[in-house]
């Protein structure tokens, strides 16, 4: 199959069009928006793992940069459900969010994640950009927050740890965008 694949997961609410997964010669992505980032193989560390390297993610004009010295910093992991950050990472982006959504967070009913809100129509949730070598990712709500109760929202990001870099973006930021 040449080593190659591509998807596009249309939102899970969305009955009116289906998901692709393509290999091969039929795995080629192009149009407005497409960009390519190597897949870096680390052999100390799975084999069937795939890593790229974040450079930054930023929240309006606040950006948070990645180390450049490690080749790989994140890992590519499309079925977890919540997105790990490094602990570092994680603390900042919660203290950029918070500084540009105007409500007060209010706990999490269920006790998982450190960053809950009322939902209400006046609630907007800022775009966050991932930007990776050869491109960037811009995720809006649709990828970002999770809807647990009729009232909250929370952002779907947990701590990792301190020591490495490695991002495992959960399956629904994976909607809405094409993926090769």
């Amino acid at each position: 199959m040449d080593s190659k694949f591509a998807y596009c997961l249309v939102p899970h609410l969305q009955n009116t069009s289906t998901s692709r997964l393509d290999f091969g010669d039929s795995a080629v992505v192009s149009g407005n928006g497409t960009f390519y980032t190597p897949l870096i193989s680390k052999p100390d560390w799975k084999q069937s793992s795939s890593y790229v390297n974040l450079k930054t993610i930023s929240v309006g004009e606040k950006i948070i940069s990645f180390p450049t010295y490690l080749n790989g910093n994140i890992l590519l992991d499309s079925v977890t459900t919540s997105t790990f950050l490094p602990t570092w990472a994680y603390r900042t982006l919660l203290t950029l969010l918070k500084g540009v959504i105007p409500h007060q967070p209010v706990p999490d009913p269920a006790d998982s994640f450190e960053l809950c809100y009322e939902f209400g129509k006046d609630f907007k949730v800022p775009d966050i950009t991932f930007e990776f070598d050869g491109g960037e990712v811009v995720l809006g709500s649709l990828n970002t927050i999770a809807q647990t109760h009729e009232t909250c929202v929370l952002f779907c990001f947990l701590a990792f740890g301190p020591c490495r870099c490695l991002w495992q973006p959960r399956a629904a930021e994976h909607q809405d965008w094409v993926r090769s």
